[in-house]
């Protein structure tokens, strides 16, 4: 212990005066390992030894001849290697291993938490990792032969804690270090106090939870108002889950910060968990008082208001009312609540251009809004729309209309109109190129006279998206590369109605059917035998363009390519 203050080494001699004895060890293997029946063959039937309660019995292979061995015969189903099953004596469950099939590799590994209460105010834990297997693992042995310690045990201790209440818990990991030229074991606290490591890994797959042994000590000393606390019914159940998973971590922060046990009976509990988790969102707790207000930074009504909140909603709440001291502590927690309703960039809309920009308040924003029924994200929306459209913000009647829903309607159907004029002017340009097309495309036409088919070119954009609202089918998806000249649409009309969408086709720019499709994609009915026959003519067709060396695709700059280059 050299090097260790007074306290520390105090806490280590009580820790070593908790040790661990041999029936405790047996009661861990017994109630957290499982358990196996071990069997070999004899004459008719398998002898059987259940590791849980160390007994024989047998196992029989037929129904008709029952065996006894020893001073015992139970007439059970037939052990097979690797199945569950219950032993007839102890009622426990467990599983079939076979003599000789591999039994030294069987092992099981457990990790511990052992509680240890020294007084009223004073909690010890030793945390073990503990290795099982056979004591005698030389394949091939008979069971029979095996005494009754059938498994040998390897415990090592990872760590060692000492809480105690108004003091800093300590936590002490074993170390190496080298003494009178010698390299012996010491422990050595260590710089903070967590959840135990068990096993150390590069990887995230180590499993570093533990099962307490013992744990129920905390209810015979003054820690039991935390565990009161925690599983009280002001805590709901997820925070309650954590908190008891990481009980040894909790326990250690009450030990310091006893104002733990105020914040679980008052509802704030997730300020609790976030502490652990380090996600407090920039709130910070004023842990030098023993009044509960004091530590919240929150009067009264404050804290009736936010029980049961999220960090991040207390978080929200606090800046709000930092920002607005005019309104009053309900209407900014309201604020806060009608903010949250529609994600979280409802709030900063609030924060940055209502509060900080417009100098509005909590109280303000509220009247407007129940003024005009309507919500933040109404009136965030409507911001929105008269950026886009380039209004005067700076004008109080822009930004705040006497009439907000009347305004984001009229700024709905300007931006639409504005986007359909756009869309109109983008497909006038699509249509004139897809025009110029549709001159080389000429060749692609094509009549089955015997079908009683035809094919016909689409005029504009329109055409294409008529034509996949009418068949139910995505050919609206390729209007734009239709028009440039990427692929090539034609439509199948029947001869005389050539109006009425009939099957629409897919042709690429090196003459091959792509895809036909009729109403629906033809998932209500199959593909009529007269278009199999159109395509296959018409593939013939368009082999035949292609083979002398027709290209009906070629488009307006390759013209004016040809022509420049004549000129020149």
């Amino acid at each position: 212990m050299r090097g260790m203050t007074d306290r520390e080494q105090y806490a280590l001699r009580l820790i070593e005066s908790t040790d661990v004895d041999n029936d405790e060890w047996e009661e861990m293997q017994r109630e957290y390992f499982p358990h196996y029946g071990l069997y070999h063959r004899e004459d008719d039937h398998q002898v059987v030894f259940c590791t849980h309660c160390e007994q024989w019995f047998n196992a029989h292979t037929s129904t008709t001849k029952v065996a006894s061995y020893g001073s015992r015969t139970f007439s059970t189903k037939r052990a097979v290697h690797g199945e569950r099953d219950t032993c007839p004596l102890c009622e426990r469950g467990i599983t079939y291993l076979a003599d000789g099939r591999g039994r030294k590799k069987y092992y099981d590994k457990r990790n511990f938490s052992v509680f240890r209460a020294v007084s009223d105010t004073e909690i010890v834990i030793r945390c073990f990792y503990l290795r099982r297997q056979f004591y005698e693992p030389s394949s091939g042995s008979l069971f029979g032969e095996i005494c009754d310690h059938i498994f040998d045990y390897d415990a090592y201790e990872v760590c060692r804690y000492y809480f105690c209440l108004g003091e800093p818990p300590m936590r002490f990991l074993p170390k190496v270090e080298k003494q009178d030229g010698h390299y012996v074991g010491v422990w050595k606290k260590a710089a903070e106090c967590k959840e135990p490591i068990f096993i150390m890994t590069p990887y995230s797959g180590a499993d570093n939870s533990y099962t307490p042994i013992g744990d129920d000590v905390i209810g015979e000393t003054k820690f039991r108002y935390l565990e009161e606390a925690i599983n009280s019914f002001d805590v709901p159940s997820k925070h309650q889950s954590y908190l008891n998973a990481n009980i040894i971590t909790v326990l250690g922060e009450y030990c310091i910060h006893p104002q733990i046990e105020y914040l679980l009976k008052t509802g704030f509990s997730s300020l609790v968990v976030d502490k652990f988790d380090k996600s407090m969102c920039g709130i910070k707790l004023n842990w030098k008082s023993n009044n509960v207000k004091k530590v919240l930074g929150m009067t009264a009504e404050e804290m009736e208001l936010l029980s049961g909140w999220d960090t991040v909603e207390i978080a929200h709440y606090k800046e709000l009312r930092r920002r607005d001291s005019r309104s009053t502590a309900a209407e900014v927690a309201e604020m806060v609540k009608r903010s949250l309703g529609f994600g979280y960039n409802r709030y900063y809309f609030i924060r940055d251009e209502l509060i900080m920009n417009r100098k509005e308040t909590c109280r303000s924003i509220l009247r407007y809004l129940k003024k005009n029924n309507t919500t933040i994200h109404e009136w965030s929306d409507y911001i929105s729309q008269c950026r886009e459209l380039k209004y005067d913000l700076e004008d109080p009647v822009i930004w705040k209309p006497s009439d907000l829903t009347a305004a984001h309607d009229r700024c709905s159907r300007v931006i639409e109109a504005l986007r359909e004029e756009e869309a109109a002017k983008r497909n006038r340009t699509k249509d004139r190129k897809l025009r110029l097309l549709n001159r080389a495309r000429q060749v692609l036409l094509f009549t089955a006279d015997d079908l009683g088919l035809t094919i016909v070119l689409p005029t504009c954009i329109r055409d294409i998206v008529n034509e996949g609202k009418a068949l139910v089918h995505c050919v609206a998806g390729y209007a734009d590369r239709h028009a440039d000249g990427k692929l090539n649409i034609l439509f199948i009309r029947k001869i005389g109605d050539e109006q009425t969408p009939y099957y629409t086709m897919e042709v690429n720019t090196d003459g091959h059917i792509v895809q036909c499709r009729g109403y629906k994609n033809d998932r209500e009915s199959p593909k009529p035998e007269s278009i199999k026959e159109f395509e296959r003519q018409y593939q013939c067709y368009l082999d035949a363009l292609y083979f002398f060396k027709i290209e009906p695709e070629r488009t307006e700059n390759k013209k004016k390519a040809e022509k420049a280059k004549k000129t020149a």
